[in-house]
């Protein structure tokens, strides 16, 4: 396509008369079924998943000392079981 063709597109694009395509936090929330609360738990489910990865990793490498390693492990999983059980495959 031409850089014209593009430009005429783009135009007609943004004066349609549809409903505007800018969607709100929420209204991406409603659609996708969850609750800002239920995005927040996901993210620090996720957060919590690398920071368990990073320490076992750390721990596979020697950089931190194994009791101390066990300890932050401990720590990361009780928080983990502390989050109330979400979806998780969406």
């Amino acid at each position: 396509m031409s850089v014209a063709a593009l430009t005429i597109a783009m135009m007609s694009y943004g004066q349609s008369t549809k409903e505007c395509c800018v969607k709100t936090v929420q209204s991406v929330y409603d659609y996708e079924g969850l609750t800002m609360e239920q995005e927040e738990l996901k993210t620090i489910h996720y957060l919590l998943e690398e920071l368990n990865d990073a320490i076992r990793m750390d721990l596979y490498y020697n950089r931190i000392d194994e009791q101390l390693g066990a300890y932050y492990l401990e720590q990361i999983l009780t928080l983990q079981y502390k989050i109330p059980q979400i979806n998780t495959t969406k």
